[in-house]
Protein backbone atom coordinates (compact mmCIF):
# COMPACT_ATOMS: atom_id res chain seq x y z
CA UNK A 1 0.00 0.00 0.00
CA UNK A 2 0.85 3.78 0.16
CA UNK A 3 -0.53 7.13 1.12
CA UNK A 4 -3.68 7.52 -0.59
CA UNK A 5 -4.60 10.90 -2.76
CA UNK A 6 -8.23 10.29 -4.02
CA UNK A 7 -10.50 7.51 -3.36
CA UNK A 8 -13.84 7.65 -5.29
CA UNK A 9 -16.69 5.12 -4.97
CA UNK A 10 -18.69 5.03 -8.50
CA UNK A 11 -21.85 4.01 -8.02
CA UNK A 12 -23.01 3.01 -11.19
CA UNK A 13 -20.41 0.37 -11.33
CA UNK A 14 -20.44 -0.25 -7.72
CA UNK A 15 -16.43 0.46 -7.93
CA UNK A 16 -14.02 2.49 -6.30
CA UNK A 17 -11.02 4.06 -7.95
CA UNK A 18 -7.76 4.68 -5.57
CA UNK A 19 -4.99 7.39 -6.46
CA UNK A 20 -1.79 6.84 -4.45
CA UNK A 21 0.86 10.00 -4.19
CA UNK A 22 3.71 7.50 -5.62
CA UNK A 23 3.38 6.78 -9.15
CA UNK A 24 4.46 2.52 -8.15
CA UNK A 25 1.86 1.68 -5.74
CA UNK A 26 -0.63 0.73 -8.19
CA UNK A 27 1.66 -0.80 -10.59
CA UNK A 28 2.77 -3.06 -6.68
CA UNK A 29 -0.79 -3.76 -6.20
CA UNK A 30 -1.85 -4.98 -9.56
CA UNK A 31 0.59 -7.69 -9.28
CA UNK A 32 -1.86 -9.61 -7.08
CA UNK A 33 -4.86 -9.44 -8.25
CA UNK A 34 -7.62 -10.82 -5.53
CA UNK A 35 -7.04 -8.95 -2.05
CA UNK A 36 -8.54 -9.75 0.98
CA UNK A 37 -10.01 -6.79 2.85
CA UNK A 38 -11.78 -6.67 6.18
CA UNK A 39 -15.13 -4.80 5.71
CA UNK A 40 -17.40 -4.87 9.28
CA UNK A 41 -15.11 -7.65 10.75
CA UNK A 42 -15.81 -9.87 7.68
CA UNK A 43 -12.57 -10.74 4.79
CA UNK A 44 -13.46 -9.99 1.58
CA UNK A 45 -11.69 -10.91 -1.84
CA UNK A 46 -12.04 -7.93 -3.48
CA UNK A 47 -10.34 -7.32 -7.14
CA UNK A 48 -7.57 -5.35 -7.85
CA UNK A 49 -7.12 -4.23 -11.63
CA UNK A 50 -5.27 -1.51 -13.52
CA UNK A 51 -7.07 2.01 -13.67
CA UNK A 52 -7.26 2.57 -17.57
CA UNK A 53 -7.69 6.50 -18.78
CA UNK A 54 -7.38 7.43 -22.46
CA UNK A 55 -8.30 10.01 -24.68
CA UNK A 56 -11.36 9.05 -27.26
CA UNK A 57 -10.15 10.87 -30.36
CA UNK A 58 -12.34 11.09 -33.85
CA UNK A 59 -15.42 9.43 -32.54
CA UNK A 60 -18.24 9.84 -34.34
CA UNK A 61 -21.63 9.29 -32.83
CA UNK A 62 -25.36 8.94 -34.53
CA UNK A 63 -28.59 8.37 -33.06
CA UNK A 64 -31.24 6.48 -34.57
CA UNK A 65 -34.56 4.80 -33.54
CA UNK A 66 -33.90 1.25 -33.64
CA UNK A 67 -37.12 0.29 -35.53
CA UNK A 68 -38.40 -2.73 -33.49
CA UNK A 69 -37.43 -1.79 -30.17
CA UNK A 70 -38.95 0.24 -27.66
CA UNK A 71 -38.11 1.33 -23.79
CA UNK A 72 -40.87 1.36 -21.32
CA UNK A 73 -40.44 3.44 -18.32
CA UNK A 74 -42.33 4.37 -15.44
CA UNK A 75 -43.90 1.23 -15.02
CA UNK A 76 -44.62 0.01 -11.56
CA UNK A 77 -43.60 -1.96 -8.89
CA UNK A 78 -46.77 -3.59 -7.85
CA UNK A 79 -46.29 -7.21 -8.78
CA UNK A 80 -43.76 -10.36 -9.28
CA UNK A 81 -41.32 -9.40 -11.69
CA UNK A 82 -42.40 -12.35 -14.15
CA UNK A 83 -45.99 -11.69 -14.07
CA UNK A 84 -45.50 -7.73 -14.44
CA UNK A 85 -43.19 -8.65 -17.33
CA UNK A 86 -46.17 -11.15 -19.06
CA UNK A 87 -48.78 -9.00 -18.79
CA UNK A 88 -46.80 -6.22 -20.41
CA UNK A 89 -45.80 -8.62 -23.21
CA UNK A 90 -48.69 -9.67 -23.36
CA UNK A 91 -50.24 -6.06 -23.82
CA UNK A 92 -48.12 -5.08 -26.46
CA UNK A 93 -48.54 -8.34 -28.74
CA UNK A 94 -51.92 -7.19 -29.17
CA UNK A 95 -52.43 -5.27 -32.58
CA UNK A 96 -55.37 -3.37 -30.99
CA UNK A 97 -52.69 -2.02 -28.31
CA UNK A 98 -50.80 -0.75 -31.52
CA UNK A 99 -47.79 -3.86 -31.20
CA UNK A 100 -47.10 -6.82 -32.71
CA UNK A 101 -45.18 -10.02 -32.33
CA UNK A 102 -42.91 -9.74 -29.72
CA UNK A 103 -39.48 -11.51 -30.56
CA UNK A 104 -37.30 -10.49 -27.58
CA UNK A 105 -38.39 -8.94 -23.84
CA UNK A 106 -35.77 -7.71 -21.27
CA UNK A 107 -36.99 -6.43 -18.17
CA UNK A 108 -34.42 -4.59 -15.85
CA UNK A 109 -36.18 -3.96 -12.25
CA UNK A 110 -33.80 -1.71 -10.93
CA UNK A 111 -34.29 0.94 -13.19
CA UNK A 112 -37.92 -0.47 -13.71
CA UNK A 113 -37.56 -0.35 -17.72
CA UNK A 114 -38.18 -2.44 -20.26
CA UNK A 115 -36.80 -3.35 -23.53
CA UNK A 116 -38.85 -5.31 -26.01
CA UNK A 117 -37.50 -6.41 -28.97
CA UNK A 118 -40.11 -7.14 -32.17
CA UNK A 119 -40.22 -9.67 -34.82
CA UNK A 120 -40.74 -7.05 -37.76
CA UNK A 121 -41.26 -3.17 -38.30
CA UNK A 122 -44.54 -2.24 -39.91
CA UNK A 123 -42.82 -1.27 -42.87
CA UNK A 124 -41.51 -4.77 -43.33
CA UNK A 125 -45.03 -6.08 -42.78
CA UNK A 126 -46.57 -3.98 -45.43
CA UNK A 127 -44.18 -5.53 -48.03
CA UNK A 128 -44.65 -9.16 -47.02
CA UNK A 129 -48.48 -8.14 -48.33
Amino acid sequence: GGEVDVCDYLPDSGTVVIVFIKENVAKHLVKTEFHEVKLNQTKHKVRVTPFLNGKITNLQTKMSMCPRTVLLTGIPDIMEQETLQDLLEIHFQKNGNGGGEIEAILYNPLGQNLLALFGNTLEEERDEE
